[in-house]
């Protein structure tokens, strides 16, 4: 029974409550379900190779090798261009890939796919926490705990980006969002010396991350001002000081980050921007899906549809934290908490607006509209307390809303399988895996490449056959005379080494690409290094020597020595600030003025927080002992089912169209999706064209560019998963009719051939010839 003398802990002065409250159990609940939510990571061993997680993989293990070789911070790729090399990490963001080559190289694990997950966990659990501290000085613990599960749990944060996309650099700005919020509130609200370097560290995270996120990571800190202006009108000075100090930390930010982004930007004329591989259509939120609950994973998919939408739970909280803020608004009661909540509510529905109408497809954006839900939402905790329990029974709220949240968010947190997985990560794997069509290794799809070599370039057979073997030799005997010989002595990934015998003043031809910050030295001196004009690749020229030793070596450029200068200034210049500043602080008791959940209340919640690992254990593991899997071929259920073969192994296996005719005008857009499979593993890339023919004649009136079936090359299937291939049949400036959709597939290896194109067969066994005509008809009249 409550004591009904006792004071709660919100009416307590400051210094009472941080005296009562020695341990923060918010906190520890808050990673407890974040590891939860990042358990897929945790339980499974390998990572699924059908999304952008396998280049991730690739630049990881790069980026690891060169550190052990001791380049301490890589700028080079010797794998790309098969094998030729390319300046890649001198203009990739190199946050992701870096922080989880060191923790391979640190840990001693020698396995980038391990570290990757190490840091993909410590990612989640970091976004968890700094959600929970972004709102528990505003609305306390328990509201602060919910806001933090809506982040996590919500289907983008929680499943699209990490499992279906391969989003891993996302993962880490899903952290840095509501890190920056957090540091940005405190420099409003203190004046902690420390405060300014640790918004700018956060500011430089997000540029070496992802440099676009940043702006829209600055948009979602807008509400702060606004809210303090709001909370201290007497008092406008110490919002335009807290604006100066967010300004002070992003000068610095940008400073502490120039080593990446001030060479990237004025060596960009160096390099040729290619695009390798297959185009990959990127998913975009829609007015019809945003809506929707989440959905399983049906395991029969290849590559399962990302699914981009905000999630019941959050959409439950939103509402019911507008009722809240409503009723209060009618009554004159207009708290800080729920104005601060009110503020992300308005923001999330413009930053949604934005990304429906202007930017569907931006990654970050989507985001940003999953953080405002939840901070907003986090407010239905407020409105349940109102409604339900009341203040005598507000313990009793928090438990059941996270078990809500939790068991509507199912879809979000059930294992997803890695398979197939693979294996190798060493240099000849990511050869082969642009050689056979398939795009940059260490590149994400539609990402290109910046290349200095002329293009196209050729696949060189003794430089891949050195990678297989693990010693690229890049100057070959094959192409040396009498008079010239080149002895291999040692290859890595920024370096070379070989002994040389000339007689002459002679030119070598070097099987790297020529880049900016290439030097080659004989015996400690300087040689001629330029690049072969016909190709791009490096030419030395050597004056006569006997057993010399020829070093070549990617180091520095003067843009890049400029961008550590700044570092070493801004270093220096926040050194000087922090210590002057610390000496003038006096630390004040407000400054600890924190909500934490009494202890009573957290065992309450801790509870919950068992039953839920319990059922992550036992459901969402690799060895559960209760399967809630969807059945097999699930997400097919709406389409019309088929059974057409080809003479490849290749089929279709449903669609939809529909069976009955479908009318459309000239002008309109049909949609068009096929599932595909294949019985046998593939021997070549398939790519399918999509026609529209007269169902007269069978004359082609429009016929579509190849393409890569569902974006994934053919020969990286599994037999017996479906692949979805999405097309759009444009019906401008065809004249009325009745018209059939067909599908031809040609072979790209990756020349697409159309004198060769497999057959396909109906169900019972008739052969329907190189094109596949779906059975409805398409009635085309005037508009």
């Amino acid at each position: 029974m409550e004591n009904e003398h006792d004071i709660p802990t919100e009416n307590l002065p400051p210094w009472m409550r941080h005296a009562r409250q020695s341990i923060d159990w918010g906190i520890l609940i808050v990673l407890s379900f974040s590891l939860l939510i990042a358990w897929p990571f945790i339980a499974h061993e390998g990572l699924p190779r059908t999304n952008s997680a396998e280049n991730h993989v690739y630049a990881v293990a790069e980026y690891a090798d060169a550190i052990r070789e001791g380049t301490l911070y890589p700028r080079w790729s010797a794998s790309s261009a098969v094998g030729y090399g390319a300046p890649v990490y001198n203009y990739q963001p190199p946050g992701l890939h870096y922080l989880a080559g060191m923790t391979d190289v640190l840990l001693l694990t020698e396995n980038p796919t391990l570290a990757l997950r190490l840091v993909l966990v410590v990612a989640f659990a970091f976004a968890g926490t700094m959600t929970y501290v972004a709102v528990l000085r505003v609305s306390g613990a328990a509201t602060a705990i919910l806001a933090a599960m809506l982040y996590l749990y919500s289907p983008y944060i929680g499943l699209t980006a990490p499992h279906l996309l391969g989003d891993y650099a996302g993962v880490l700005t899903f952290a840095l969002y509501p890190a920056l919020l957090w540091s940005v509130t405190r420099l409003f609200a203190f004046r902690n010396p420390f405060d300014v370097l640790l918004c700018a560290l956060i500011v430089g995270g997000l540029i070496l991350v992802r440099p676009t996120a940043l702006m829209i990571a600055l948009v979602l800190c807008v509400p702060v001002p606004v809210w303090y202006a709001w909370h201290r009108p007497d008092n406008p000075f110490d919002v335009l000081v807290g604006m100066g100090r967010v300004g002070v930390a992003l000068i610095v930010g940008a400073g502490l980050s120039a080593f990446f982004w001030l060479p990237a930007l004025l060596e960009a004329g160096a390099v040729t921007w290619v695009h390798i591989g297959p185009d990959v259509v990127r998913p975009a939120l829609t007015w019809g899906e945003i809506w929707l609950p989440a959905m399983r994973v049906d395991p029969a998919g290849l590559m399962p549809a990302p699914q981009m939408r905000i999630g019941w739970p959050s959409l439950l909280a939103v509402l019911a934290a507008g009722a809240l803020i409503v009723r209060r608004g009618r009554r004159g009661q207009w708290p800080l908490a729920a104005m601060w909540h009110a503020l992300y509510l308005l923001l999330g529905a413009g930053l949604l607006m934005a990304a429906l109408t202007t930017w569907p497809e931006s990654r970050d954006l989507t985001a940003a509209v999953m953080l405002c839900a939840a901070l907003g939402g986090s407010l239905a905790h407020g409105w349940a307390e109102e409604r339900i329990a009341g203040k005598r029974r507000r313990r009793y709220v928090l438990p059941p809303l996270l078990a809500v949240v939790f068991l509507l968010s199912a879809p979000v947190w059930l294992s997803v399988r890695p398979a197939p997985v693979f294996d190798a990560t060493d240099d000849y794997a990511r050869i082969t895996y642009e050689q056979q069509g398939f795009g940059t290794a260490v590149l994400p799809a539609n990402q290109p490449a910046p290349l200095t070599l002329t293009v196209p370039y050729t696949l060189n057979r003794v430089l891949v056959d050195g990678y297989r073997e693990g010693e690229p030799v890049r100057i070959p005997n094959i192409r040396l005379t009498g008079e010239k010989r080149a002895n291999f002595i040692s290859a890595g990934s920024h370096s070379d080494r070989y002994l040389i015998d000339t007689t002459n003043t002679v030119v070598f031809d070097v099987l790297r690409a020529y880049s900016a910050g290439w030097v080659a030295t004989l015996d400690g001196r300087r040689v001629a290094l330029e690049p072969n004009p016909a190709n791009g690749l490096m030419q030395l020229r050597v004056p006569p020597v006997q057993g010399g030793q020829l070093d070549l070596h990617y180091g520095a450029t003067p843009p890049r020595a400029v961008g550590w200068l700044v570092v070493l200034v801004v270093l220096v210049f926040m050194a000087v600030r922090t210590v002057r500043v610390a000496s003038r602080y006096e630390s004040r008791a407000q400054d600890d003025d924190l909500r934490y959940m009494p202890s009573g209340d957290a065992r309450l919640v801790a509870v919950v927080c068992l039953l839920m690992g319990l059922a992550v254990l036992l459901i969402a593991s690799p060895h559960r002992v209760v399967s809630v899997e969807a059945e097999a071929d699930s997400a097919l259920a709406r389409y019309t089912a088929l059974d057409y073969r080809s003479d490849v192994g290749l089929e279709v296996i449903a669609h939809n169209i529909g069976t009955d005719d479908i009318h459309a005008r000239a002008g309109d857009t049909l949609s068009l999706t096929v599932a595909w499979r294949t019985l046998v593993p593939l021997l070549h890339n398939y790519q399918v064209r999509v026609s529209l023919v007269t169902v007269a004649d069978g004359r082609r009136v429009m016929a579509s560019p190849p393409r890569h079936i569902g974006d994934y090359p053919s020969r990286r299937w599994e037999a017996g998963y479906y692949v979805l291939h999405h097309a759009e049949i444009p019906l401008a400036n065809i004249p009325s009719g009745r018209y059939q959709i067909a599908l031809e597939l040609l072979i790209c290896d990756p020349d697409c051939r159309a004198d060769t194109r497999p057959i396909f067969f109906d169900e019972a066994g008739e052969s329907l010839g190189a094109m596949l005509r779906f059975p409805p008809q398409l009635v085309v009249g005037m508009r």
